[in-house]
């Protein structure tokens, strides 16, 4: 946040001005703290503190009688004081005001507070003064070297991170969903993509640990455990290519919201920039997509509690084959 401090007798329309033109520049008016409110009450002090406190940037407007001290609470130097105490990085603007150090009161240079890189305002030129203003203020000391770059990362982070939070979510979400309320109708659907047909009738369903087998001359279904280490049943259980496919492109699709995030309309804006609104976007879509792909890899939905229930039935044995013409053939002896 800017902090905006000035002299009320001489500098308060030079002060709005000044604000009037970063929230051109592209600075968010939620950003620049400029109180323009009459100095009444315990109120007042009590908000300019609180707003150096938060602040990062000391915009020092000096003016003709910036340090002309007042008789008896001067709230002017009382900001000067407190943003030097707390080694806020001061910028200090003259308008209408020598480019003199010796103007500078003791009690403020011997807290280091120079005139040396001070900014001239001109209103004739009030353009190239304003970009130099704009300069100071977004050009980074030092000190905050690892801070930009820390700040590229941050906002992607934080998306990056919704979408795995909605990810995880949605997975649970589908998870419960084909453990307890899948339909039949999707029951039977899921099931008839996965059964082979055998010799003399015998048709086969597979899952991780057993091996279902019914026999459509008399309806009879039998289960063999641990098939897959008893047998040599040339069936496996397998993620499907278009799976990893889908899960490819919404891994893909997150990988957008750094690149989205680094354009914005307003370059030093804070809560209204289309790029943080797309990244959002971006970042649950991608993760209820994700998140879906997801649980039926790790859970096929062939082997959900829903249809292992119904792969006892003779009836629903049927229900499947006659769903499905072209049942593939194995001819395998289990």
């Amino acid at each position: 946040m800017i902090f905006i401090s000035y002299r009320r007798s001489d500098g308060k329309a030079t002060a709005q001005l000044i604000k009037q033109y970063l929230m051109s520049y592209g600075f968010d008016e939620n950003d620049i703290f400029l109180d323009l409110h009459d100095i009444l009450g315990e109120e007042f002090p009590e908000r300019c503190q609180r707003a150096i406190d938060s602040c990062d940037k000391f915009l020092l407007l000096i003016t003709k009688n910036s340090f002309t001290k007042k008789e008896g609470h001067d709230y002017y130097y009382d900001e000067i004081h407190q943003a030097l105490d707390q080694k806020k990085k001061i910028i200090p603007v003259l308008y209408e005001a020598a480019l003199d150090e010796s103007i500078v009161p003791e009690e403020f240079q011997n807290k280091r507070l120079h005139l040396i890189n001070a900014i001239r305002l001109d209103l004739e030129y009030k353009n190239e003064s304003m970009s130099k203003i704009v300069s100071a203020l977004t050009k980074g000391d030092k000190l905050s070297v690892f801070s930009r770059i820390a700040s590229w990362f941050v906002v992607p982070l934080v998306f990056i991170t919704i979408y795995l939070i909605v990810s995880f979510v949605f997975g649970v979400v589908r998870y419960v969903w084909d453990t307890y309320w899948l339909s039949d109708k999707a029951c039977v659907q899921y099931a008839s993509e996965h059964v082979i047909k055998g010799d003399e009738g015998i048709y086969y369903y597979a899952t991780h640990d057993s091996l279902y087998m019914f026999n459509s001359e008399d309806e009879g279904v039998s289960v063999v455990s641990n098939a897959f280490a008893n047998t040599n049943a040339a069936m496996i259980i397998y993620i499907e290519k278009s799976q990893l496919v889908e899960a490819g492109f919404w891994t893909m699709a997150v990988g957008l919201v750094y690149e989205v995030t680094k354009f914005r309309v307003k370059p030093h804006g804070n809560s209204k920039q289309v790029g943080v609104i797309v990244a959002a976007t971006i970042s649950v879509i991608a993760g209820v997509g994700f998140g879906f792909v997801c649980e039926r890899m790790i859970f096929p939905v062939y082997e959900c509690r829903m249809i292992r229930k119904h792969l006892h039935s003779p009836d629903w044995w049927n229900q499947i084959i006659s769903s499905k013409k072209n049942v593939p053939v194995v001819k395998h002896k289990f």
